[in-house]
């Protein structure tokens, strides 16, 4: 909303805490970019320079070793992006089961705050496109058969389930 309390308390944070920590980078997007978060990602990816890249959809969040555990994976197998399971909550805050798939990414196992790869499969493949359903599936789809892909066989995400959501579970 931009506007709200907790939107205010938000921004000034994270200004506070770029004014100390130069790698990160602070966006106050004044539009919607695109349907599922396509297009602000784009614009993040172009605006930025990393060679690691990972994503945080706002109902989602990470747990403490989220991104070691991705990094640390990737690096340990010489991948380009490694992915890892989720904790799944329902509409009240009850965790009612857990996804952790450490198979070859598909259709419905994996989500986009799941995720970190190389800067590299952006500059080879493209960004996100706008598709009717399933951008993260999308994204990943275009990387494989030849996708060198590593999970981290650990829950570190949460994520709370929205109704008719798709999400295979265990």
């Amino acid at each position: 909303c931009l506007e709200c309390p907790i939107c205010e308390e938000t921004k000034i944070f994270c200004k506070e805490k770029i004014k100390k920590e130069k790698r990160f980078k602070f966006f106050s997007m004044q539009i919607n970019f695109g349907a599922a978060g396509w297009g602000t990602r784009n614009f993040i990816i172009s605006n930025t320079d990393q060679e690691y890249i990972t994503y945080l959809d706002d109902d989602n969040w990470y747990e403490e070793d989220h991104l070691k555990c991705l990094f640390n994976a990737i690096k340990k197998t010489d991948s380009e992006m490694s992915y890892t399971g989720t904790n799944l909550f329902d509409k009240n805050n009850n965790k009612v089961g857990i996804r952790i798939h450490p198979f070859a990414p598909k259709s419905g196992y994996i989500d986009t705050s799941e995720i970190m790869h190389k800067r590299s499969l952006i500059e080879r493949f493209g960004g996100w496109r706008h598709v009717p359903k399933c951008n993260d599936w999308d994204l990943v789809y275009r990387w494989m058969p030849n996708l060198n892909w590593c999970h981290t066989n650990k829950i570190t995400l949460n994520f709370y389930m929205r109704e008719n959501c798709g999400i295979h579970r265990q």
